[in-house]
């Protein structure tokens, strides 16, 4: 941006940093209130062959540390913290929602990705929905949708769908 001097590592975090402010300045010039979510865990290999190629040998498909992902994700998620830290911005990294003490990577006994850091239509629907509208519930950003509500949508996606 216009405020780099010098291209380092280190400078590129600032200018991700002075991308992520200007963004939420920009959210808050228009008097709305928007959610910036983290990354999701990367696996850096195919997922779906190495849980292929798991199964067939019968051992365990491949994890990823907590941990690890914590640390990794720190300096983003301390951008994001620091943005989020004045309304309207809020920050759910997806992370937390995703890994225990390990970051699974099958779900219902499928891949949860379809490469190596694209989430599935499936895992998207079965895991990851659900545990970020509890996430967004709890922070009291969206209120539970009315029953009726509920059952219409899954009757206009099943016709949509043609089930």
């Amino acid at each position: 941006d216009e405020h780099t001097e010098t291209l380092s590592v280190a400078e590129n975090y600032a200018v991700f940093a002075r991308g992520v402010q200007r963004t939420a300045d920009w959210i808050q010039s228009l008097g709305r209130r928007e959610v910036f979510t983290g990354a999701l865990p990367e696996m850096g290999l195919d997922l779906p062959l190495h849980a292929a190629m798991a199964h067939q040998h019968g051992v365990a498909a491949p994890e990823l540390s907590r941990v690890q992902v914590a640390a990794d994700y720190a300096r983003i998620d301390s951008t994001f913290r620091n943005v989020a830290r004045a309304p309207p911005v809020d920050y759910v990294p997806l992370y937390p929602l995703l890994c225990e003490q390990n970051c699974r990577l099958l779900h219902e006994g499928r891949p949860i990705y379809s490469d190596d850091n694209h989430m599935t239509e499936h895992a998207a629907r079965s895991l990851l929905g659900p545990r970020l509208q509890d996430a967004l519930r709890k922070k009291g950003i969206v209120r539970e949708a009315p029953k009726a509500l509920t059952m219409r949508r899954r009757l206009l996606s099943r016709r949509k769908y043609g089930l």
